[in-house]
């Protein structure tokens, strides 16, 4: 009674950001196929998804059609917003790109859902009985001896279905740069072990996220550093291509002369020689100062995180020493006769 879409979801209200290459520079856009599923697109009563606090991140998942016999319920974990679209999964799988998913997105009417848990007594596949072994086969190879045929399971199944396989992927939900996790995939999936064996007490614990505490005042110097070795740097590289426009132009006048031979004055007056020589001693001294402010800014970050750690590792340690010896000193004091 479950059937997975054979094309892939894309959900441009809720789509993650990627990075492109557009004009030679590297922007921020969303990508459909990339769905982070907010918290209040998840079932609230349901325990594997209750305790969730961040969203869940897929990346072009199918959609879970419902289709269940009587007495065997389906209750949708987590779904799309109201307005998905269906794309192509031969064309999703080879890197889409967001710009040409958006060409191909034609919305559905109302929500789709990615993930849901089936419920309820299951009935045989085999209503008339165990199916016959054939006779030819080799006795190695026929299964154990059946036990009694059950029409319907004896207890009432629960199964957990998700229609994406990347949800296991590390790279949709933990950041590369800290190793820490930015959506709740990795618990997702933890709850639904723990709730499918029977121990769910540790649900409520692992669902709550860590709290991200940073050091505002360093990332404040850091990126204040970062400003102003990025002004510069781009005011120089761009007196720098200025200098090396000019500089080749100077040159060509100079080659069709027989620059290359050395006879730069046949085509080169005293004033444009003059500039020339000044443009080398540009290039060179710009090249240099780039160089040096590279140098200046790993040094002012470096003098910084040792700072950071001076604090961090000795000032502690000094302070309680100081406190600890003025105690004692005090106690000798007063001891003595």
């Amino acid at each position: 009674g479950i059937e997975l879409s054979e094309e892939a979801v894309a959900d441009a209200a809720h789509a993650l950001p990627v990075n492109i290459e557009e004009d030679g520079r590297f922007i921020e856009v969303g990508q459909p196929l990339f769905i982070g599923v907010p918290r209040d697109l998840m079932a609230q009563d349901d325990i594997v998804t209750a305790p969730l606090s961040r969203r869940l991140n897929l990346g072009a998942p199918g959609a879970l059609q419902a289709f269940p016999p009587e007495g065997v319920s389906f209750q949708p974990l987590f779904r799309t917003d109201e307005a998905p679209a269906f794309i192509n999964a031969t064309e999703a799988s080879v890197d889409m790109a967001p710009d040409e998913v958006l060409r191909n997105y034609a919305a559905e009417d109302g929500q789709l859902v990615l993930a849901g848990r089936l419920s309820g007594p299951l009935s045989t596949a085999f209503p008339e009985g165990p199916p016959v072994i054939d006779a030819d086969t080799a006795p190695e190879e026929r299964p154990d001896p059946p036990g009694p045929h059950l029409a319907v399971s004896r207890g009432s199944a629960e199964i957990i279905l998700v229609g994406d396989a990347d949800l296991l992927d590390d790279g949709f939900y933990i950041d590369p740069r800290t190793s820490t996790p930015v959506a709740d995939n990795a618990i997702l999936v933890l709850n639904a072990l723990d709730q499918l064996t029977g121990g769910a007490d540790l649900l409520a614990l692992r669902s709550r996220s860590p709290n991200l505490r940073p050091m505002t005042r360093v990332e404040a110097m850091r990126e204040a550093a970062e400003d102003r070795f990025f002004d510069e740097q781009a005011r120089l590289e761009a007196r720098l291509a200025a200098s090396q426009r000019r500089l080749e132009e100077l040159q060509s006048i100079g080659a069709s002369g027989g620059f290359f031979t050395g006879d730069l004055e046949a085509d080169l007056s005293r004033a444009e020689q003059s500039e020339l020589t000044e443009l080398r001693l540009t290039v060179v001294e710009t090249r240099e100062r780039l160089r040096a402010i590279e140098r200046d800014f790993r040094r002012e970050i470096d003098r910084l995180e040792g700072s950071l750690r001076l604090i961090n590792i000795w000032l502690g340690p000094a302070i309680v020493l100081i406190i600890g010896l003025g105690l004692w000193w005090r106690r000798e004091r007063r001891t003595a006769p």
